[in-house]
């Protein structure tokens, strides 16, 4: 299902042969995976919304009241 979820095959690269239902700090190895995403993308997210906000506000502020 990782497979599938990211249209590529990466199971192979990212756990060889390592059973992905194995526990570590108390979750599968599938479920840190997916929580190290996760967390990337709330990251980058961030990232890009602190970038863009300055952006987004000097324009709002040249035309708002402006019809």
């Amino acid at each position: 299902m990782i497979d599938e979820t990211f249209g590529q095959p990466v199971c192979d690269g990212l756990f060889g042969p390592m059973n992905v239902y194995a526990m570590s700090d108390g979750l599968p190895a599938w479920a840190n995976l997916m929580l190290a995403v996760m967390e990337e993308i709330d990251t980058a997210f961030a990232r890009e919304q602190k970038a863009t906000n300055p952006r987004l506000q000097k324009y709002l502020g040249k035309y708002k009241g402006k019809k």
